[in-house]
């Protein structure tokens, strides 16, 4: 998979693992509509303090905190960039992290980069 990936992904791969160590690449082609959007995209594990930190969010909109986890653990491409996918990615890409966050058992959505 990675011989189909864009060079400045591929690029972006060594420092994202020096700055954030566990990274995964989420294959999102289900969820684009055109040949232009991305296939895939990098995420990372949330630490325990992001997410107490968006739990304790005085401004508790489930929606702010969602596209706020998205934001923050989104490595690659930006949410802006996924403009043209369907709008479900914003929720699969935070159920994505979840899960490679911990705080569930499965991992069926997401391969690890090494």
């Amino acid at each position: 998979m990675l011989q189909q990936l864009p060079e400045t992904l591929i690029s972006s791969l060594p420092a994202f693992r020096a700055k954030y160590g566990s990274i995964y690449l989420l294959d999102i082609t289900s969820l684009s509509e055109t040949s232009v959007t991305p296939s895939c995209a990098v995420i990372r594990p949330m630490t325990r303090r992001e997410f107490y930190g968006f739990q304790n969010d005085q401004q508790f909109n489930p929606l702010t905190i969602q596209d706020k986890m998205v934001r923050a653990c989104l490595l690659w491409p930006t949410l802006e960039d996924l403009d043209n996918c369907l709008g479900g990615i914003s929720d699969y890409i935070l159920r994505a992290t979840v899960k490679i966050t911990g705080f569930t058992e499965e991992n069926d959505l997401i391969d690890g980069v090494n």
